[in-house]
């Protein structure tokens, strides 16, 4: 029976590589991730809270 997988392709070496960019946060974008993460805390603690008070 004949071999019919294709043929492997060769490694890419680094050179050809696309090199990684990272996006400039500014102080406002960092001020609006940690605004938002502390509003997600609030609500989760303040949901366990209603849920362990009221479930007894």
């Amino acid at each position: 029976m004949p071999d019919t997988k294709p043929a492997m392709q060769p490694n890419r070496s680094a050179a050809d590589a696309v090199p990684l960019t990272l996006p400039q946060f500014t102080k406002a974008d960092y001020s609006s991730f940690f605004l938002a993460g502390a509003l997600c805390c609030t609500y989760v603690v303040l949901l366990l809270f209603l849920i362990l008070h009221f479930s007894r």
